[in-house]
């Protein structure tokens, strides 16, 4: 097991993982708004955003660092 943080919030989930280790899933930024990440290595995340709703994540990034996800719209 890998501790992802750092984390101020009290949530967040990796979901998918490639070959290189690159790890994707989502972020709690503040109460009930989550953002989709990837962890390009421990306390390395890059905040991927929303379509202009509150919620998306990450869920499955390939090798060549495509990823795939959902997010909400309000």
């Amino acid at each position: 097991m890998q501790n992802l943080g750092p984390s101020s919030t009290s949530f967040s989930a990796a979901i998918g993982v490639n070959s290189l280790g690159v790890i994707v899933g989502n972020y709690e930024l503040s109460s009930a708004v989550f953002h989709a990440v990837i962890w390009t290595a421990p306390n390395q995340i890059q905040d991927l955003g929303v379509l202009g709703g509150t919620y998306s994540t990450a869920t499955a990034i390939n090798d060549s660092a495509q990823v795939v996800g959902y997010s909400t719209l309000q």
